[in-house]
Parts: C-alpha cells; structure tokens; sequence
C-alpha cells in the first residue's frame, strides 16, 4: 500500500487537482 501511496503523491506533484486524492490516502492510511 505504500507504493501506491507514493505514487499517488507523485502525481498530485505533478497535476494540482490530483491533490484531492492523495489527502484521501492519507486520511485512509490514518
């Protein structure tokens, strides 16, 4: 589940509006 974390991160990286989701892992992760 890690990898998909970091890869959720990347992306948000690089688009602003995939920031939602990787505030949705985190919440999931918690």
């Amino acid at each position: 589940m890690a990898l998909g974390l970091v890869g959720t991160r990347l992306v948000g990286a690089d688009e602003a509006g995939n920031r939602f989701v990787l505030d949705v892992d985190w919440a999931w992760l918690r």
